[in-house]
């Protein structure tokens, strides 16, 4: 018989659940920190959020004052971090936000203590 209450065996089981979903592999947080961390990237992000949906390739690169080849990069490299990824159709490339990354970021964060999220 388990010295435990009801609540104490859901609270186990909860944090088993957070551990599992906390499961971001050191290289994988780094791809994802490292693509967030050039603002034409966020911007580029920012821009698939609000148009949702897909978006051509061209689209997005006409939004930014960049060098095709520059916005080719930036596009690999949040394809390769897994934040976004694209469909092609014929010739054309369309382009959308990915879930799971920023999901498993948002679990990695918000897992430290509060008076950590908190401080300015």
């Amino acid at each position: 018989m388990s010295d435990q209450t009801g609540a104490e065996v859901a609270n186990d089981a909860s944090d088993r659940e957070s551990e599992q979903s906390l499961d971001l592999a050191p290289a994988r947080l780094h791809a994802i920190c490292e693509a967030l961390a050039h603002p034409a990237r966020r911007a580029v992000l920012d821009t698939l959020r609000q148009q949702g949906g897909e978006v051509p390739a061209g689209a997005l690169a006409r939004r930014f004052a960049h060098a095709w080849s520059t916005t080719t990069r930036h596009l690999r490299v949040l394809e390769e971090a897994g934040l976004i990824e694209q469909r092609r159709i014929g010739r054309a490339r369309l382009y959308r936000l990915t879930s799971e990354p920023f999901d498993n970021l948002l679990a990695w964060l918000t897992a430290f203590p509060a008076p950590c999220r908190s401080r300015g």
